[in-house]
Protein backbone atom coordinates (compact mmCIF):
# COMPACT_ATOMS: atom_id res chain seq x y z
CA UNK A 1 0.00 0.00 0.00
CA UNK A 2 2.85 2.40 0.77
CA UNK A 3 4.48 1.13 -2.31
CA UNK A 4 0.95 2.46 -4.44
CA UNK A 5 0.97 5.83 -2.84
CA UNK A 6 4.18 7.00 -3.01
CA UNK A 7 4.00 5.54 -7.50
CA UNK A 8 1.15 7.66 -7.62
CA UNK A 9 2.23 10.88 -5.87
CA UNK A 10 5.51 10.33 -8.37
CA UNK A 11 3.27 9.67 -11.62
CA UNK A 12 1.62 13.08 -10.10
CA UNK A 13 4.85 14.81 -10.41
CA UNK A 14 6.24 14.86 -7.19
CA UNK A 15 9.84 14.46 -6.78
CA UNK A 16 11.71 11.58 -4.76
CA UNK A 17 12.26 13.30 -1.20
CA UNK A 18 10.16 15.33 -1.65
CA UNK A 19 7.25 12.70 0.27
CA UNK A 20 6.69 12.52 3.81
CA UNK A 21 4.85 9.45 5.66
CA UNK A 22 3.53 9.28 9.02
CA UNK A 23 2.31 6.68 11.03
CA UNK A 24 0.71 5.90 14.08
CA UNK A 25 0.68 2.40 16.10
CA UNK A 26 1.08 -0.66 13.55
CA UNK A 27 0.68 2.46 11.31
CA UNK A 28 4.40 3.39 12.57
CA UNK A 29 5.82 0.24 12.29
CA UNK A 30 4.66 -0.35 8.75
CA UNK A 31 5.88 3.00 7.80
CA UNK A 32 9.14 2.03 8.94
CA UNK A 33 9.28 -1.59 7.48
CA UNK A 34 8.39 -0.21 3.85
CA UNK A 35 10.50 2.74 3.91
CA UNK A 36 13.69 0.92 4.32
CA UNK A 37 12.81 -0.16 0.46
CA UNK A 38 11.59 2.88 -0.65
CA UNK A 39 13.98 5.67 -1.41
CA UNK A 40 11.82 8.13 -2.40
CA UNK A 41 10.10 8.73 1.21
CA UNK A 42 12.24 11.73 2.34
CA UNK A 43 11.16 11.88 5.74
CA UNK A 44 9.31 10.11 8.18
CA UNK A 45 7.10 10.45 11.80
CA UNK A 46 6.10 7.24 13.45
CA UNK A 47 3.92 7.41 16.25
CA UNK A 48 4.21 4.96 19.14
CA UNK A 49 5.85 2.17 16.86
CA UNK A 50 6.83 -1.23 18.41
CA UNK A 51 10.52 -2.32 18.04
CA UNK A 52 9.75 -5.61 17.03
CA UNK A 53 6.17 -7.32 17.07
CA UNK A 54 7.02 -10.83 18.77
CA UNK A 55 8.19 -8.44 22.07
CA UNK A 56 4.62 -6.68 21.63
CA UNK A 57 2.47 -9.87 21.41
CA UNK A 58 4.34 -11.43 24.75
CA UNK A 59 4.21 -8.02 26.90
CA UNK A 60 0.54 -8.01 25.51
CA UNK A 61 -0.22 -11.92 26.76
CA UNK A 62 1.69 -10.57 30.25
CA UNK A 63 -0.57 -7.84 31.01
CA UNK A 64 -3.85 -9.30 29.23
CA UNK A 65 -3.68 -12.41 31.38
CA UNK A 66 -1.27 -12.35 34.02
CA UNK A 67 0.64 -15.20 32.85
CA UNK A 68 4.17 -15.19 34.05
CA UNK A 69 6.77 -14.18 31.65
CA UNK A 70 8.09 -18.16 30.81
CA UNK A 71 4.59 -19.03 30.15
CA UNK A 72 4.38 -16.49 27.32
CA UNK A 73 7.38 -17.42 25.96
CA UNK A 74 6.34 -21.33 25.90
CA UNK A 75 3.45 -20.15 23.73
CA UNK A 76 5.17 -17.43 21.46
CA UNK A 77 5.89 -20.57 18.78
CA UNK A 78 2.43 -21.52 18.58
CA UNK A 79 1.48 -17.77 18.27
CA UNK A 80 3.99 -17.15 15.47
CA UNK A 81 2.71 -19.91 13.66
CA UNK A 82 -1.12 -19.16 13.77
CA UNK A 83 0.28 -15.49 12.33
CA UNK A 84 2.33 -16.93 9.26
CA UNK A 85 -0.67 -19.27 8.74
CA UNK A 86 -3.46 -17.03 8.95
CA UNK A 87 -1.91 -13.88 8.26
CA UNK A 88 1.62 -14.53 6.22
CA UNK A 89 3.21 -12.60 9.00
CA UNK A 90 6.61 -13.56 10.25
CA UNK A 91 6.83 -11.63 13.17
CA UNK A 92 10.28 -12.85 14.25
CA UNK A 93 11.62 -11.89 11.05
CA UNK A 94 11.77 -7.92 9.54
CA UNK A 95 11.42 -6.00 12.26
CA UNK A 96 11.38 -2.22 12.85
CA UNK A 97 13.80 -2.09 15.37
CA UNK A 98 16.09 -3.80 11.83
CA UNK A 99 14.87 -1.60 9.27
CA UNK A 100 15.29 1.84 11.11
CA UNK A 101 19.12 1.57 11.24
CA UNK A 102 18.83 1.50 6.63
CA UNK A 103 16.37 4.29 6.19
CA UNK A 104 19.83 6.67 7.40
CA UNK A 105 19.99 9.90 6.28
CA UNK A 106 16.89 10.29 5.70
CA UNK A 107 14.98 12.28 9.08
CA UNK A 108 13.12 10.20 11.77
CA UNK A 109 10.41 11.90 14.27
CA UNK A 110 9.63 8.91 16.61
CA UNK A 111 6.72 9.96 18.91
CA UNK A 112 6.18 8.08 22.20
CA UNK A 113 3.66 8.34 24.95
CA UNK A 114 6.09 7.69 28.36
CA UNK A 115 2.36 5.63 30.02
CA UNK A 116 2.04 3.66 26.52
CA UNK A 117 0.43 -0.09 28.29
CA UNK A 118 0.43 -1.22 24.48
CA UNK A 119 3.53 -0.57 23.04
CA UNK A 120 5.92 0.06 26.39
CA UNK A 121 8.10 3.55 25.72
CA UNK A 122 11.18 1.32 26.10
CA UNK A 123 10.74 0.49 22.20
CA UNK A 124 10.88 3.91 21.36
CA UNK A 125 14.47 3.97 23.22
CA UNK A 126 15.11 0.57 20.92
CA UNK A 127 14.34 2.84 17.97
CA UNK A 128 16.33 5.13 18.90
CA UNK A 129 19.39 3.23 19.57
CA UNK A 130 19.04 1.54 16.59
CA UNK A 131 18.40 4.59 14.28
CA UNK A 132 21.48 6.20 14.96
CA UNK A 133 22.26 10.04 14.15
CA UNK A 134 18.99 10.79 11.91
CA UNK A 135 16.00 10.30 14.36
CA UNK A 136 14.91 12.67 16.93
CA UNK A 137 12.29 11.42 20.03
CA UNK A 138 9.39 13.17 21.31
CA UNK A 139 8.38 11.83 24.58
CA UNK A 140 4.71 12.79 25.23
CA UNK A 141 3.20 12.22 28.80
CA UNK A 142 0.87 10.50 27.14
CA UNK A 143 -1.00 6.82 27.05
CA UNK A 144 -0.86 5.29 23.50
CA UNK A 145 -1.24 7.66 20.29
CA UNK A 146 -3.01 10.12 22.67
CA UNK A 147 -0.95 12.93 21.45
CA UNK A 148 -3.09 13.45 17.86
CA UNK A 149 -6.38 11.77 18.60
CA UNK A 150 -9.77 12.79 19.81
CA UNK A 151 -10.69 12.36 23.36
CA UNK A 152 -12.87 9.95 24.45
CA UNK A 153 -15.44 12.33 25.11
CA UNK A 154 -15.20 13.83 21.29
CA UNK A 155 -13.22 17.11 22.81
CA UNK A 156 -9.58 17.69 21.15
CA UNK A 157 -7.12 15.90 23.07
CA UNK A 158 -4.72 18.95 25.21
CA UNK A 159 -1.75 17.66 23.22
CA UNK A 160 -3.17 17.26 19.79
CA UNK A 161 -2.21 21.17 18.49
CA UNK A 162 1.16 20.58 19.73
CA UNK A 163 1.04 17.16 18.29
CA UNK A 164 -0.34 18.70 14.81
CA UNK A 165 2.26 22.10 15.33
CA UNK A 166 5.73 19.19 16.09
CA UNK A 167 4.77 17.17 13.09
CA UNK A 168 3.73 20.18 10.53
CA UNK A 169 7.39 22.00 11.93
CA UNK A 170 9.19 18.30 11.08
CA UNK A 171 7.72 18.00 7.61
CA UNK A 172 8.06 21.52 6.84
CA UNK A 173 11.81 21.51 7.98
CA UNK A 174 12.74 17.98 5.68
CA UNK A 175 10.28 18.19 3.01
CA UNK A 176 11.38 21.28 1.31
CA UNK A 177 10.78 21.03 -2.29
CA UNK A 178 12.65 23.58 -4.67
CA UNK A 179 9.37 24.97 -6.27
CA UNK A 180 7.85 26.16 -2.95
CA UNK A 181 5.02 23.99 -3.06
CA UNK A 182 3.91 22.08 -0.25
CA UNK A 183 5.09 18.21 -0.37
CA UNK A 184 2.57 15.18 0.04
CA UNK A 185 2.44 13.22 3.35
CA UNK A 186 1.23 9.97 3.40
CA UNK A 187 -0.28 8.94 6.88
CA UNK A 188 -0.71 5.11 8.00
CA UNK A 189 -3.19 4.45 10.92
Amino acid sequence: DVRAAVNLLLKKGFRPGDIGIHGSSYGAAVTLLATEDIAEIGAIVADSAFASMDDVVSGELKRQTGLPPVVSQLLMPGLSLVGETHYGVDITQSTPEQSIGQISPRPILLIHGEQDLVIPYEHAQRLQKAAGNNVELWTLPTKHVEGIRLSDNCRLAPMRNNFLAKVSQFFDTHLVTSDSAKAPVLHQP
